[in-house]
């Protein structure tokens, strides 16, 4: 299903992105997430197999907020909810 593998992949490159830019590598943030490099590796690369648990954790240890309810800093913006047009828009 093309959304969800877009949804998984801006995901990933948002959590890579702002990984980063904290100068985390991906063994000290799956240590603060409480996932492996591995997990981290996979949900920055997209993949669909990813528990959803360790998303939901990896994005919480981030503060990257999954819809318009979380707050975010001047330089992260909610790009999860406004970046992928929603599941009913062709309904």
């Amino acid at each position: 299903m093309p959304y969800a593998r877009d949804a998984a992949e801006l995901m990933g490159a948002n959590v890579r992105t702002t990984r980063l830019n904290r100068h985390w590598t991906a063994a000290e943030f799956g240590a603060h997430a409480g996932c492996s490099r591995h997990t981290v590796a996979a949900i920055e690369r997209g993949r669909p197999s990813v528990a959803f648990g360790h998303v939901l954790n990896v994005c919480a240890a981030l503060g990257i907020p999954l819809g318009r309810s979380g707050t975010a800093s001047d330089t992260e913006q909610l790009w999860f909810a406004d970046s992928i047009p929603s599941l009913t828009a062709n309904a």
